[in-house]
């Protein structure tokens, strides 16, 4: 009886040990994150980049992308739009706000919260007309990495 009444003497003093263990070692002590000191080149991919006209009206990344299509095709005629990169899509919105489909902005959220940001200079978003050649996307590429290193 002696024994089982030890154990029962014990067992609290067990369960306060393995709280304090989880409260007070386990848990992580809330501090400021570091900033990661790499810089982070964000390349999205095909179709990821919005485009847009010259006047900044969006022709690709937003609700009214489908009705552009005609707009997004390169015949090498000299009626072709001129389009431009002009950031990443981050939301597709199918039925207005109702229906929604998340796309780069929970990554740019979780790069956020690892530390990333443009503003300090270690994140560079590389938004670029994904219906050009490889090649070209890849000089551009190559331009921005030289341009942010210095």
């Amino acid at each position: 009886m002696k024994k089982i009444w030890n154990l029962f003497h014990r067992v609290p003093i067990a369960i306060v040990l393995i709280a304090f263990f989880y409260l007070f070692l386990a848990c992580p002590i809330a501090q400021a994150d570091p900033v990661p000191e790499r810089p982070l080149v964000l390349v999205p991919g095909i179709i990821g980049s919005q485009l847009c006209e010259d006047s900044g009206a969006v022709v690709w990344g937003n609700r009214w992308s489908l009705w552009n299509l005609e707009k997004l095709e390169i015949t090498g005629r000299p009626t072709d739009k001129k389009l431009k990169p002009c950031g990443l899509v981050e939301q597709i919105q199918i039925l207005g706000k109702f229906w929604t489909v998340d796309q780069y902005n929970l990554l740019l959220a979780a790069l956020k919260g690892a530390g990333y940001e443009q503003s300090k200079k270690n994140l560079f978003l590389f938004a670029y007309d994904w219906r050009q050649s490889n090649v070209e996307t890849a000089k551009l590429l190559s331009e921005l990495i030289q341009k942010t290193q210095g």
